[in-house]
């Protein structure tokens, strides 16, 4: 068996709205194609044109969908879906968890896809887009969809879940602010009694604002956690993440290419050794 039949490939990218242009879907699957991934999640998904668009023009994968019950409010900026793409040479299984609404119908549900590889191993992936917003009800909200994680980590083995985690912290009035990397290192220090981690990734930060109108800085809101039972290969100074997007030397004129070009978020790509 060769080292690529060992392999799965996995990557998940926030595409920022993305209602299906032509040339953006022509450079999202020229990109998906160079990585030959064969379990692919979709952020951002708002127009109706994405699915039948890369269902044709990657007929290698089966393709499922998120519904949402904000979709009949005229597409609001929270009617966003996430598209899942599996290799039809895998056996696969979707389900989607509206525990990660949180008991709001304009939030994003979770997608969990169950995948049996032709190695024979099986693997279970979650896709996440999590509560945006620095305010307590913005971390609030992120805490029970991180608990939820924690809740479904107890039964599920092999877990790996990707997403637009939205680690942004917390801004307030009447006390100290919590900064993005407290809400990490919190999230980081619950993830060990479910013998699960946040992986590390060759770039920190995955969110590229305007560098020429952002107040706010690049930020580390992207993330990769797994069963620590579970064997990655490595990148970049070691990282199991190879984060694809601006990095620590881009320029302000390549960061703002990047984001015409494809996304303000970066990709994540993996590779799970079985």
């Amino acid at each position: 068996m060769s080292l690529r039949s060992k392999q799965t490939r996995a990557v998940c990218v926030n595409m920022q709205h993305f209602k299906g242009v032509k040339a953006r879907v022509d450079r999202l699957v020229d990109y998906l194609q160079m990585t030959d991934a064969d379990v692919i999640g979709i952020l951002e998904v708002t127009g109706r044109a994405v699915y039948p668009a890369l269902s044709a023009r990657m007929n290698t994968h089966a393709w499922v969908q998120s519904d949402h019950p904000a979709d009949k409010f005229k597409g609001g900026r929270e009617s966003q879906k996430i598209l899942i793409g599996v290799r039809k040479t895998y056996g696969s299984f979707a389900s989607v968890l509206s525990q990660f609404r949180t008991w709001n119908p304009y939030l994003r549900p979770g997608v969990f896809m169950t995948v049996d590889t032709p190695a024979g191993q099986q693997l279970n992936f979650l896709f996440i887009h999590n509560k945006s917003g620095g305010t307590a009800d913005g971390l609030g909200t992120r805490q029970k969809q991180f608990n939820s994680i924690l809740k479904l980590a107890k039964k599920v083995p092999n877990f790996i879940v990707l997403g637009d985690y939205n680690t942004m912290g917390m801004e307030y009035p009447y006390v100290p602010d919590v900064e993005a990397h407290h809400e990490l290192r919190w999230l980081d220090g619950r993830l060990k009694s479910r013998k699960l981690r946040r992986l590390s990734k060759t770039v920190a930060w995955t969110w590229n604002p305007n560098p020429y109108k952002s107040t706010y800085p690049r930020s580390d809101l992207d993330h990769v956690i797994a069963s620590t039972s579970l064997d990655f290969s490595t990148f970049k100074n070691g990282a199991s993440v190879r984060v694809d997007g601006p990095d620590e030397n881009s320029t302000p004129e390549e960061i703002q290419a990047y984001r015409e070009h494809f996304s303000d978020h970066s990709a994540l790509y993996i590779e799970i050794n079985s």
